[in-house]
């Protein structure tokens, strides 16, 4: 029978609170994965340890500004002495504002920059750092089909996300030796809080209904013409960081109902 058994496997996640992130998380401790999340959404945090500890497996949050090196210096520190052993570690935590080539300003370009990509490379180094010492773990970094596509509403959350690409790419080269995998999740278009706040600023922006622009955009930019749901990303995530997929490392899947072909 083909399972994916974590049973035992001790996971790292930012971005837990909310999102694909959230529902990655849930997938994989309800297979067996103790869980530690980090968020600035402590609420959610909250909300993801109860469903978790409810399967039977070990919670742990802990409010975790990734934009800030010591703040997730700490949490892998806390994963350290809570759990002996990181075995999985994934990048979830990101931000999708509209922007405009040509009105948006130098701080709100740090901001998408500072949370998205050096967000993930903090990660990326403090999972290095731990696994190199245990000569094993894989890291699944966040990214998105906006990487390849270059959505016209939000370039600079496409330049960060192929940012994010490249940068997974040039740790998974590094650390192959080591035992180590880094991969990368590129989701499509999904109603998760952060495409819910895009809705806002385009009915703001336009007058037409949330509605009729989700319809509207999931009809003329899916080819397989319906919505994802968070489930679809977890499951291929899951998949990444399991033991099925040992010989995976440096790739970026896409998760789009056909968007991105590459």
């Amino acid at each position: 029978m083909y399972t994916l058994d974590f049973t035992g496997k001790n996971v790292l996640i930012t971005g837990a609170g909310s999102g694909l992130a959230l529902e990655t998380a849930l997938v994989l401790a309800d297979s067996g994965a103790n869980i530690i999340g980090g968020d600035i959404n402590t609420a959610g945090l909250d909300d993801m340890a109860d469903k978790v500890t409810k399967m039977g497996v070990k919670a742990i949050t802990q409010k975790t500004d990734v934009t800030k090196r010591t703040e997730v210096e700490a949490l892998f520190a806390t994963a350290k002495k809570e759990f002996g052993k990181l075995d999985i570690v994934i990048n979830g935590a990101g931000i999708g504002p509209l922007s405009n080539l040509e009105t948006t300003t130098e701080e709100e370009f740090r901001r998408i920059m500072d949370i998205n990509l050096f967000g993930v490379e903090f990660g990326s180094r403090q999972a290095l750092l731990a696994m190199k010492e245990q000569g094993y773990g894989t890291v699944l970094n966040f990214a998105s089909i906006a990487a390849w596509v270059y959505p016209a509403i939000n370039p600079h959350y496409a330049v960060s996300k192929m940012a994010v690409v490249s940068l997974t790419r040039q740790y998974a080269k590094y650390a192959a030796p080591m035992g180590i995998r880094f991969n990368i999740m590129c989701p499509g278009i999904i109603r998760t809080p952060m495409w819910e706040a895009g809705l806002e600023s385009l009915h703001a922006l336009t007058g037409r209904s949330k509605e009729d622009i989700w319809d509207e955009t999931v009809t003329r930019a899916i080819p397989m013409g319906i919505p994802q749901e968070p489930i679809d990303i977890a499951n291929a995530a899951v998949f990444l960081v399991s033991d099925k997929a040992r010989y995976i490392t440096g790739q970026s899947i896409s998760v789009d109902g056909g968007q991105a072909m590459h």
